[in-house]
């Protein structure tokens, strides 16, 4: 009976560890569906910022080109730093997600141990 209980323990681990790994998947997906949409975003606005410098340049608003461009340089470092943020909170969650399930790879094999003896 203890061998049962042991071996329904270790298969409660395997389940477990399955439904880490898929949330660890979906969380990936989802970090990376929101730094793409995050980049759309932006470059949504890089384009519209253009629009604005091309069409100032057209009618000579040199005074207010200063401004178009001031709002271009802000939407590129805000890409950058959305990027890079993204990109850090996604491997931070990848390496938690990783330690977690070797954490749980651990103790099944040490439950499986058990149960060999």
């Amino acid at each position: 009976e203890l061998v049962n209980t042991q071996q329904q323990q270790v298969e409660d681990y395997k389940v477990r560890l399955q439904n880490l790994q898929e949330q660890l998947t979906l969380s990936r997906d989802r970090h990376q569906n929101d730094i793409a949409q995050k980049e759309q975003e932006i470059e949504e606005k890089i384009k519209e910022a253009t629009t604005e410098v091309e069409n100032r340049l057209k009618t000579k608003y040199d005074h207010k080109l200063s401004a178009a461009e001031t709002a271009l340089t802000i939407a590129n470092a805000q890409l950058e730093s959305t990027k890079e943020e993204s990109v850090r909170t996604l491997m931070e969650t990848e390496t938690k997600g990783r330690d977690t399930v070797r954490e749980y790879e651990r103790l099944n094999q040490l439950r499986q141990l058990e149960l060999d003896r």
